[in-house]
């Protein structure tokens, strides 16, 4: 629901984010301060006072404008910057480390765009407790609610693989990651685990 409201919020100004977040014409947060508090970003451009008035975190709102120079640096190489991602055989810690967009993007935040693009997990509270549970990444404590990035890798390499089997068993069920992750967390969400 929380989503849902800053979509609302932020849907009118993302039109051609991509080429005009980061661009002091049209809007450019800078980190002024040390500490992520509203008083340590500053804003300037045309959209300023109106991204200013949102209520969204500016932290939040730079994490989005990083994302947005991340990509649009991508670009320049290669129309298409993700696209690699898709392949097979591209490994797994690669693709953590090319999802880095910089501040505000730690490993829970890369991997929830990488599920969201269907190429990851999202080792949330929920996804590491069914995970744990399971007994298919033993090594994540119980009671991690934050993995760190060594956790995060474990945790979707384990999906990875739990994903391929069941494609091996049941190959006409079309299983797909997003739907592992999705199922991993209605696991917990429900209370089916003690």
């Amino acid at each position: 629901e929380t989503a849902n409201t800053w979509i609302a919020k932020l849907e009118p100004y993302m039109k051609n984010s991509l080429n005009t977040w980061g661009e002091k014409e049209y809007l450019l947060i800078t980190k002024i301060g040390k500490r992520g508090k509203n008083i340590d970003f500053k804003f300037e451009g045309n959209l300023k006072s109106e991204i200013n008035s949102l209520s969204i975190s500016y932290a939040r709102l730079y994490s989005i404008q990083c994302a947005a120079i991340s990509l649009r640096g991508m670009m320049n190489n290669n129309p298409f910057p993700l696209s690699n991602l898709m392949d097979e055989n591209y490994s797994f810690i690669k693709m953590m480390k090319q999802m880095s967009f910089g501040y505000g993007w730690g490993s829970v935040t890369r991997l929830h765009a990488l599920t969201d693009l269907g190429l990851g997990v999202k080792p949330d509270l929920h996804v590491c407790r069914t995970i744990r549970h399971l007994g298919i990444c033993p090594e994540i404590p119980k009671g991690v609610k934050v993995p760190n990035n060594k956790q995060c890798i474990s945790i979707n390499v384990a999906c990875i693989e739990l994903l391929n089997e069941l494609q091996k068993r049941f190959p006409s069920e079309g299983h797909r990651l997003r739907s592992l992750d999705y199922v991993l967390m209605r696991i917990s969400l429900c209370g089916v685990l003690p």
